[in-house]
């Protein structure tokens, strides 16, 4: 069996698309990017009880999975991938 390595790999956040994406602007990414927290319209629906969203930067890239401070009612990126 040959191939190429990528033929096996799997983008970071395809383990996680069950939850939803937030996608943010330039300034609000490179916030993120240091760990800051943030507000987006977007937030969690109560009935579904997810509080953990995948975040992307106005070009699409994955930066970071979020989870939701009720208190703050702010998003708190929890990993971020630089």
């Amino acid at each position: 069996a040959q191939g190429t390595i990528e033929q096996f790999l799997f983008a970071a956040d395809k383990a996680i698309e069950q939850y939803p994406a937030l996608v943010l602007d330039e300034h609000t990414s490179e916030r993120v990017k240091h760990g800051n927290a943030f507000r987006v319209e977007e937030e969690p629906d109560a009935t579904t009880g997810q509080s953990l969203a995948r975040v992307y930067d106005d070009k699409g890239e994955f930066v970071a999975i979020a989870e939701w401070n009720a208190e703050q009612r702010a998003w708190q990126p929890i990993k971020v991938f630089l």
